[in-house]
């Protein structure tokens, strides 16, 4: 009861903060940007075999070599504080040597809600290289006041260095303007990714994040999937300091539900499941052998 009370009351403290800022700071894309899906997110967008479609967020490139339709869909209680919210859903189509795919996410609290929607379209520039292109909008509506709106853009490049090992880079800018003019100062996010996967069981992460105005930070996770029918993500990053782990499930041939949760040691538990179509059945595109 106590932890409960403790999280309810920062989620209140954080919330009226957070009005404060969108009312007279800048908007930025918070939805899958700090959350724990979007870490997992992260850990699959370096992965041969296991993919997840959020990974389009991450790096844009992560999903030009999927071969059939790819969806998903999932939500997360953030810091277990009743009304904050976060959810989120992904659909990829591919097409001749790449593919288009679209991506709308919001979080929030009654009084507060960002929104995030994203096209991305992905090429495979050859058998080892992959390249990518988002362009969207960033809402962010407080209160009685008047919603803001601002572009936002994202470019990612994978590259196989081997059959074991892969590495990306990402690029991601938001166009921030405040509520009350039309001012100034984007937010940048520069991402490093590299994965070490032995076999389509086993795959071992690791990512540098640098943000505008913050020291850069790391991350690390391990994911491990014997088979189509179970398995799991664990993983950790600096800043802010997180653990998370990830169950995934298999129903059926083609899809997966994944139950995560993650432990941030200022503000407490965010829990989440997500349900998406099997990374076994996106495996490389074969427009582009």
């Amino acid at each position: 009861m106590r932890f409960l009370f403790r999280n309810a009351i920062l989620s209140l403290f954080i919330g009226v903060e957070l009005l404060g800022v969108s009312c007279f700071f800048q908007v930025h894309a918070q939805p899958l940007l700090y959350s724990v899906q979007a870490h997992h997110a992260m850990a699959a967008s370096i992965g041969k075999s296991d993919r997840h479609p959020f990974s389009v967020v991450v790096n844009p490139a992560s999903v030009a070599d999927f071969r059939k339709i790819a969806w998903a869909f999932g939500g997360e209680q953030r810091f277990l504080a009743p009304g904050w919210t976060s959810w989120a859903a992904a659909a990829i189509l591919p097409v001749v040597r790449g593919s288009w795919s679209f991506v709308v996410a919001e979080e929030g609290l009654p009084i507060l809600v960002d929104q995030l929607v994203m096209f991305t379209h992905a090429r495979a520039v050859s058998n080892q290289a992959l390249f990518g292109v988002s362009l969207g909008f960033n809402r962010r509506k407080a209160g009685s006041f008047t919603a803001v709106v601002a572009p936002a853009i994202a470019a990612g490049f994978t590259f196989s260095l081997s059959s074991e090992w892969q590495t990306g880079f990402s690029f991601a800018r938001f166009m921030q303007q405040r509520a009350t003019s039309a001012s100034s100062g984007d937010l940048s996010v520069l991402r490093y990714t590299l994965g070490y996967q032995t076999s389509e069981k086993f795959l071992i992460g690791a990512g540098v994040t640098k943000e505008s105005g913050r020291a850069a930070f790391g991350s690390v996770s391990l994911c491990y999937r014997p088979s189509l029918k179970a398995g799991f993500r664990v993983g950790f990053s600096s800043s802010p300091s997180l653990c998370w782990f990830g169950l995934l499930l298999g129903i059926g041939k083609k899809v997966v539900v994944q139950v995560h949760s993650g432990f941030y040691s200022l503000v407490g538990v965010s829990n989440g499941l997500s349900v998406f179509s099997d990374p076994a059945i996106t495996t490389p595109n074969p427009s582009i052998q």
